[in-house]
């Protein structure tokens, strides 16, 4: 368990957001909650190409969520005693790891543990 796992999947969207810079570029809608681009179409920010109207949801969408994954290098496997997805990542000073039944859950939360560390040693 982490600190994001109590978290809603719209305030882990939240801080993904955050943590890549694209505030400025979303919409945040409160009822329902969806974050949505708020940018012309096709224009490539941090990784991740914007669609106008589009929800911007790694916890639920696979397309960003591995892209999450691709770039920062992080595992996904599936845990069959614990019926649930394990995201980690191992480097020379850390070791991140979510565990959730969402692969793209598990994703998101082990990309914010990781900016979290990197925060921290600035």
């Amino acid at each position: 368990m982490n600190k994001y796992s109590e978290m809603s999947d719209f305030e882990v969207n939240d801080e993904v957001v955050e943590s890549l810079g694209l505030y400025h570029l979303m919409y945040y809608s409160y009822d329902p909650y969806f974050i949505i681009w708020d940018v012309a179409s096709n224009d490539l920010y941090n990784g991740f190409t914007s669609k106008k109207g589009h929800e911007f949801n790694p916890c639920n969408d696979k397309t960003i969520a591995f892209q999450l994954m691709i770039d920062n290098k992080l595992d996904l496997d599936f845990n069959p005693l614990t019926h649930s997805w394990s995201c980690r990542k191992l480097t020379h000073k850390n070791y991140f790891s979510s565990l959730n039944e969402n692969p793209c859950r598990a994703i998101a939360e082990c990309f914010l543990l990781i900016k979290d560390a990197e925060k921290d040693n600035e």
